[in-house]
């Protein structure tokens, strides 16, 4: 079956009851195949293309479009595992449909696309010795080796090509132009699928190759809003096989997914780092195996997810705040309260002077420093890429400059939080996103 993973995974009956721990271990083997949540009109278009090429002798040519960590490699997967069921319906046999894969980031130039494409089409020892005077007559040749008869007849082959937009980068673009020239011919049944975070691929196409291209295109994206990815984080956390005790989903309930549960504060804090589907995968595999090798964990807890998210992404923001000085800390809390009041959380350095000095008049004159040094300290975010500066042309003044806080506001918070000989003002200042009023 070509369509299905090689590796072999356990599972649950559906009468089984789980414990938490099982729960865990089913959701571990789970993970990795686990459906999509919606884009079922994209599904279905993409199951129709690769059926009528199975079933109907039909060539075509798609792209995959969406952004790194969207998940368009487990969509695709999940297609083709939609397409193995629904020819096991009609009890076609699996045996004639090849599968070729390549990748962008290995078969670098056309020469290494094509003997993988041989050794995966298990032809080394059809092509043997045989010389060929061009690409395409190599090409043509393979592809011939896997006719028998009439067109219906012949092997279909699903030609995967991940990071579609490095072959466009291949010379000449002798690959692309010849596959896509052979689906055309429709001399042997075949469905190009691309996979690409470029939505300007096309662009990129020769005149030739983009002649003959299909202009079919899917656009995946990642979850819009903090709801869509906690639709996600249920989805993934309930177990496909086996019956979990109601207590499961209370459990999530209460420390993932209610308003003011640690879950979700930490669910948060993910999805403001890296929104992406396949990162909320990786920390979710992570902190199952946290929980189960956890020997007091009896429950899978919001730490285990915290403990994910640390391993998975070092937190380098919060060691490098750790070295700044205390009065760079204080003008790095100004930053953050000062962008808290601006829809685009730019600032430049009078409003936060203004903001900072208000703040000193009123609570903690120990930080009282000339406008120099101050100045100097600002500089100093700036180098460290604390700040973020944003282009607005040379003749602007320095002072005027517009710039963005590179880190997250709690990060900031807790190394203030932590850091020895912070004034308590400064602590309860960080903790708190509204300015001081005048």
């Amino acid at each position: 079956m070509p369509f299905e993973s090689p590796r072999k995974r356990i599972r649950f009956s559906h009468e089984e009851w789980l414990t938490p721990q099982k729960i865990a271990d089913q959701l571990i083997q789970e993970l990795e195949d686990k459906s999509f949540l919606g884009f079922r009109e994209e599904r279905n278009h993409l199951q129709d293309l690769i059926l009528r090429t199975l079933n109907g002798g039909e060539s075509n040519s798609v792209l995959i479009m969406g952004g790194v960590g969207v998940g368009k490699t487990a969509f695709l997967n999940q297609v083709l595992a939609d397409v193995t069921k629904e020819r096991a319906k009609t009890k076609v046999v699996e045996d004639n449909v090849l599968v070729v894969r390549l990748s962008g980031w290995l078969q670098v130039d056309d020469r290494l696309a094509l003997k993988e494409i041989t050794r995966q089409l298990h032809l080394d020892n059809v092509v043997g010795d045989k010389v060929f005077g061009s690409f395409a007559d190599h090409l043509e040749f393979l592809l011939a080796s896997l006719k028998a008869g009439d067109q219906k007849s012949s092997k279909p082959v699903v030609f995967v090509l991940d990071q579609f937009d490095l072959f466009c980068e291949h010379h000449n673009q002798t690959l692309l132009y010849n596959l896509f020239d052979t689906a055309q011919s429709r001399a042997v049944p075949m469905i190009i699928i691309g996979l690409t975070p470029r939505i300007d691929v096309v662009e990129m196409m020769e005149k030739r190759v983009k002649s003959r291209f299909c202009h079919r295109s899917i656009h995946l994206n990642n979850p819009t809003s903090f709801n869509g990815y906690l639709e996600y984080f249920q989805h993934f956390l309930s177990p496909q096989i086996g019956n979990p005790d109601k207590s499961w989903k209370r459990h999530l309930k209460d420390k993932f997914l209610d308003t003011n549960s640690p879950g979700k504060k930490v669910l948060n804090q993910l999805y403001d780092m890296d929104s992406s589907i396949s990162h909320l995968k990786y920390i979710l595999h992570e902190a199952l195996f946290q929980f189960l090798s956890d020997p007091n964990g009896s429950s899978f807890e919001p730490e285990h997810l915290e403990v994910a998210a640390k391993l998975w992404r070092p937190n380098f923001d919060e060691e490098l705040l750790l070295g700044l000085t205390v009065l760079d800390l204080a003008l790095a809390v100004a930053v953050k309260n000062t962008a808290f009041n601006k829809v685009d959380r730019h600032v430049n350095f009078e409003m936060v002077f203004h903001e900072f000095k208000t703040f000193v008049n009123r609570k903690c004159s120990m930080l009282n420093f000339d406008r120099s040094i101050i100045m100097k300290s600002w500089e100093n975010l700036i180098h460290l890429e604390i700040l973020r500066p944003l282009d607005r042309g040379a003749k602007v003044q320095n002072e005027y400059k517009d710039y963005i806080m590179d880190i997250m506001d709690l990060d900031l918070t807790k190394v203030v939080d932590k850091v020895p000989g912070i004034p308590l003002d400064l602590r309860d200042w960080a903790k708190t996103g509204f300015r001081e009023s005048a």
